[in-house]
């Protein structure tokens, strides 16, 4: 699996949380778990309604995005923090196929199973 983000490696490398995408943004925080036949990956969007959760498979590369809410201009806040925005995040699989994602919703928490590619024993009988 890759996934390619400047930001976050210099961080990692530095240990700590100074470099920032120019974004206003949420990163949406990703777990996966690999199993023998399958990779889980959940992912955390609080306060996102689950029609909002858009999420395609294609050439063993997973996307999930979130579709930007609305906002009514016919108030004027002096603090709009409660509005979150997401970036789209992608991770990509070298043994996957892109048939039987299966995906849930609840509380907050995509879960996503992605099925590894089956491997054939290529056992040769002998005569």
């Amino acid at each position: 699996m890759n996934e390619l983000n400047i930001f976050e490696e210099l961080n990692d490398i530095l240990g700590c949380n100074l470099f920032k995408p120019l974004s206003n943004k949420e990163k949406i925080r990703l777990d996966i778990k690999e199993n023998e036949d399958s990779y889980l990956v959940y992912a955390d969007i609080p306060g996102v309604e689950k029609n909002r959760v858009k999420i395609e498979m294609e050439n063993g590369c997973l996307k999930i995005s979130v579709e930007d809410k609305q906002v009514k201009n016919d108030k004027v806040y002096l603090l709009n923090e409660r509005n979150v925005m997401y970036d789209n995040r992608e991770v990509c699989f070298e043994d996957v196929t892109d048939e039987g994602v299966k995906a849930t919703f609840e509380n907050g928490v995509l879960m996503v199973k992605v099925n590894k590619i089956k491997k054939e024993n290529k056992y040769i009988n002998i005569e």
